[in-house]
C-alpha cells in the first residue's frame, strides 16, 4: 500500500512539474469567430509598445470617464422619460422592448423561482454622445445593448463598448481571466472580435486606427506579450 501511494505521490509530481514546463513557453490563443481577424494582429516588442504611445493617443479610459451613468435603484421608467423616443416599449419588472431601425432587441429583466442561478436584469444604464449603454447581467454572465438615439438603431455587444466616433465602437475588457476583444463599423458592418485563452488584456490604447495591447497570462509565470492591430480598412 505505501508503494503504491509513492508511485501516485511521484506521477502527480511529474504531471504538475510538466504542466508548469509547458506552460513558460505558453503563448496566447486567440479564439475567433471573425475569420479575418488574425491577419490584422502583429506581434510587436515591448519597446514599440512604449514608443508609439504619446499625447496624442487615445486612450480607453478617459472616453469611459464622459460617461454619464443613472443612479442604479432608479427605474427604467423614469430614466428613459427623460428621452423623447418612440424606440422604449418598458413592461412590468422593468424589462424593455427597444425598436430600432436595423433590428428590436428584448431586454428580459426576471429572476427565476426555481433556479436562482436563472436571472437577468439591467445593471446600470448610461449615457454618451447621444447614446445609451444597458449593461444586462446574468449569471456569470455580461452583454450590453446600445442604442443610438439620433438614428434609431439598437446594437448588443459583449460588453459596454466605447464610442470611438459615430460609426465606430470598440470593446476591451477581461471575463474570468479571459481578454476579450470587439470591434464594430456600422458605417461599413466590418467586425472584428477574438477571446483570449488564459490572457487578460492589462494595458492598451488606440492610435491611427490600430489599437495596440499588452498581454498578460494567469499562470504563476505572468508572461507579456505585445501586439497591435489596425482595425481600419
Amino acid at each position: 500500500m505505501r508503494k503504491d501511494n509513492t508511485q501516485k505521490l511521484v506521477l502527480i509530481l511529474f504531471v504538475f512539474c510538466l504542466k508548469n514546463l509547458l506552460a513558460q513557453d505558453k503563448e496566447p490563443v486567440f479564439l475567433s469567430t471573425s475569420d479575418n481577424v488574425l491577419k490584422y494582429l502583429k506581434v510587436i516588442s515591448e519597446k514599440d509598445f512604449l514608443d508609439n504611445r504619446s499625447n496624442l493617443t487615445l486612450k480607453i479610459e478617459e472616453i469611459f470617464k464622459d460617461y454619464h451613468y443613472f443612479p442604479k435603484k432608479q427605474s427604467l421608467i423614469k430614466t428613459l422619460g427623460s428621452f423623447d423616443s418612440d424606440m422604449f416599449d418598458i413592461y412590468s419588472k422593468d424589462s424593455i422592448l427597444i425598436k430600432g431601425r436595423n433590428k428590436d432587441i428584448l431586454i428580459y429583466n426576471y429572476m427565476s423561482k426555481l433556479d436562482d442561478r436563472d436571472f437577468r436584469f439591467v445593471e446600470s444604464v448610461s449615457e454618451y454622445s447621444n447614446h445609451l449603454f444597458f449593461l444586462v447581467s446574468g449569471y456569470e454572465t455580461w452583454d450590453s445593448v446600445v442604442v443610438n438615439l439620433e438614428d434609431k438603431e439598437v446594437y448588443s455587444f459583449p460588453d459596454v463598448p466605447v464610442l470611438v466616433n459615430k460609426n465606430e465602437y470598440l470593446v476591451v475588457s477581461n471575463y474570468y481571466g479571459e481578454g476579450v476583444f470587439y470591434y464594430f463599423n456600422r458605417a461599413t458592418s466590418k467586425v472584428l472580435w477574438f477571446d483570449l485563452a488564459n490572457f487578460d488584456i492589462k494595458d492598451y490604447y488606440l492610435k491611427d486606427g490600430e489599437i495596440f495591447f499588452q498581454l498578460v497570462s494567469n499562470d504563476y509565470n505572468s508572461q507579456i506579450y505585445y501586439y497591435s492591430l489596425s482595425y481600419k480598412d
